[in-house]
């Protein structure tokens, strides 16, 4: 409408070719609607600012949000077809990217414990020799957020291409093999 109204019509059809309309005024909900869809584009670009990798997860293990970093950092190889969408997919893209150690196992503690959710933080180093801060914190709801701050470089015990093949081929072989669990559950 010309003064910013927003209305709703419906049209239902009665006897004899009437025809009832329902107009109702929307004008509230699309105007919250607008707020919050621009609020949110403001959250996401500010998000995608920080420096530091991030990523939330809900309760149930979806990422409910991550930031332009979190993309740059985790890409899996060969694009955004194997991105991770919940903490199980990441947690996975995480082993393969980064040398072994307890802290991802750590992680999977963290998400599925109701009590004792402190934040805490500990380092990894990448496989191609970047050291990254990761910090673990809980969120309402017993949500829960982890960000990934570059901290230094060692040598690199892999080149960045390298890493990323080798990356590729550790996610084929872990496919294969539960490929094959799940096919024959009794032969493994």
């Amino acid at each position: 409408m010309p003064d910013g109204a927003s209305l709703r019509v419906i049209g239902r059809p009665h006897q004899d070719g009437a025809v009832a309309f329902m107009i109702e005024d929307i004008t509230t909900e699309i105007t919250l609607t607008r707020k919050f869809r621009a609020d949110f584009t403001l959250f996401q670009a500010v998000l995608d600012e920080m420096e530091g990798a991030v990523a939330a997860f809900a309760p149930d293990g979806r990422r409910v949000l991550s930031n332009a970093a979190f993309t740059a950092l985790w890409r899996p190889v060969g694009g955004g077809a194997d991105d991770p969408v919940n903490l199980h997919g990441a947690l996975r893209l995480w082993r393969t990217g980064a040398m072994a150690t307890p802290l991802w196992q750590e992680i999977e503690a963290f998400a599925t414990h109701a009590r004792n959710r402190r934040a805490w933080s500990d380092e990894v180093r990448m496989l191609d020799g970047t050291r990254l801060m990761v910090h673990v914190g809980a969120l309402p709801g017993r949500g829960m957020m982890v960000t990934f701050d570059e901290i230094g470089l060692d040598a690199p015990l892999l080149g960045r291409q390298e890493s990323r093949i080798l990356r590729h081929e550790a996610a084929e072989v872990q496919t294969e093999y539960v490929a094959r669990r799940t096919a024959h559950p009794r032969e493994n």
